[in-house]
């Protein structure tokens, strides 16, 4: 993908398809995962209708995502004991080294970050050489996989839950998050499809 290219495009391009479930661009990477509310069948028509598809001055290839990070083996990871200066830069350069990054979601106000690597093995890789990596004299890394946390471990209370209604059809969890993750961490989101008409409810 070429490197000036935005969300906005990607999902306008791949929702003419069919409407789009999830579409996350990963910044400086040249890609993109895009999954389909209607699954399979429109990822394929999709593959089938923009595969070598020109944009600007890259011809985009399109390959089904074998997705055995986030289905199968855990590939987040959880980390945490790096310098108040520390940015997201600055992670993407100690860990890039391991392997791919798929996403660093970085929370400063917190002092820790979710980084996604592409493969199992390469996470493991990170944990084996980093975890217990002193950075400064004061700052040691400490890093762990990442477990989700279901409902039952976590104490919400009736004001911890937004409903959310009345947006654009064309507005994605994607977008929802980056609204409002600014405002603090979010734990779940969801957008709830109508199955008849495809659009959120």
């Amino acid at each position: 993908l070429p490197e000036n290219i935005k969300l906005k495009q990607l999902e306008n391009l791949f929702s003419s398809i069919g409407p789009l479930k999830s579409c996350r661009l990963v910044e400086n990477g040249g890609y993109a995962f895009v999954e389909y509310l209607n699954g399979e069948e429109d990822a394929k028509l999709a593959l089938d209708k923009f595969n070598g598809l020109k944009i600007g001055n890259k011809t985009i290839q399109i390959q089904k995502s074998r997705r055995n990070c986030t289905e199968t083996k855990n590939c987040k990871l959880f980390v945490k004991g790096f310098p108040n200066d520390f940015n997201e830069n600055d992670l993407k350069v100690l860990f890039e080294q391991f392997g791919q990054i798929i996403q660093i979601r970085f929370i400063k106000d917190k002092s820790f970050a979710f980084i996604l690597m592409a493969t199992h093995e390469q996470a493991e890789n990170i944990l084996k050489n980093l975890n217990n990596y002193q950075i400064t004299s004061n700052h040691t890394l400490q890093i762990k996989f990442h477990e989700k946390i279901s409902h039952n471990q976590v104490d919400f209370n009736e004001n911890s839950f937004l409903f959310i209604s009345n947006f654009n059809s064309n507005i994605n969890e994607n977008d929802l998050r980056n609204l409002f993750s600014p405002f603090g961490t979010i734990l779940s989101l969801k957008i709830i499809y109508d199955q008849l008409t495809g659009l959120s409810k």
